[in-house]
């Protein structure tokens, strides 16, 4: 069954992010803590797209993903999903390019998480059907100078059925870290896991699965990802045996 969160908190009026930024002054001194309002849409926004659903931003370029956007769905569409591309130029926020999977379906969810880092995009399709029905997929855009181009699709080495890889995306220059949900291999669902991946000349190849030897079922370990440096930092929100204690 393809995933629905989301819908539900959808509202009448079109999805849109507000970005703050300090105040370009020449007396910052005396501005400290002034922010500036800037607030995006898609230029080709539809109820229920949920755009604004994963927002990372790194320098002049923010991503913006919209899992229920419709536009790139053949034959039934819903829920094929996207992720806008915008630029700062001067004091403004120009959307630059919006990004599609190169094989979409109906039910995706592309741009369920999305991270940038320099000229590299990642964005997940966590219910993408790859190898196995909603086994997810994470999709890697470089800048060549002109657009965002889909240069490599990565998949989870030992994805099954309903594996979710792509749930969270942590990505910093070479290193990108991908949480996972319900992973069947202690002999329950919803354990979790977070995928490291590195590139390797041009391509990403995966480096090592992080599984915390504590993990009991349910744990969600996986469900946000972060990174700094050669620390990564993953997070089980119902670890713990009070009842969704959490852990990270």
């Amino acid at each position: 069954m393809k995933r629905q969160a989301g819908r539900a908190i959808e509202s009448a009026y079109l999805p849109f992010v507000t970005l703050w930024a300090v105040a370009s002054c020449p007396f910052a001194s005396q501005v400290r803590g002034q922010y500036a309002e800037v607030k995006l849409t898609a230029s080709d926004g539809s109820r229920l797209d949920s755009f604004g659903g994963a927002v990372p931003i790194d320098g002049d370029v923010a991503v913006i993903g919209a899992a229920f956007d419709d536009d790139s769905c053949t034959g039934f569409p819903q829920d094929c999903g996207a992720a806008y591309v915008f630029r700062r130029v001067g004091s403004n926020w120009i959307e630059e390019q919006k990004l599609v999977a190169s094989d979409p379906l109906d039910g995706d969810l592309f741009g369920w998480d999305v991270a940038v880092s320099g000229g590299t995009i990642m964005v997940s399709a966590l219910t993408s059907d790859t190898g196995w029905p909603n086994d997810g997929s994470v999709y890697v855009f470089e800048w060549d100078g002109i657009a965002w181009v889909e240069r490599q699709k990565l998949l989870a080495s030992d994805a099954i059925p309903g594996w979710e890889f792509g749930q969270s995306i942590a990505l910093q220059e070479d290193v990108a870290a991908i949480g996972q949900f319900g992973d069947p291999s202690y002999g329950l669902s919803a354990r979790g896991a977070v995928y490291v991946f590195r590139r390797q000349g041009p391509t990403w190849v995966q480096e090592q699965k992080l599984v915390p030897p504590d993990l009991s079922p349910y744990d969600a370990f996986g469900h946000s990802v972060a990174m700094s440096g050669n620390v990564i930092v993953g997070t089980a929100p119902e670890h713990g045996p009070e009842g969704a204690a959490g852990a990270a």
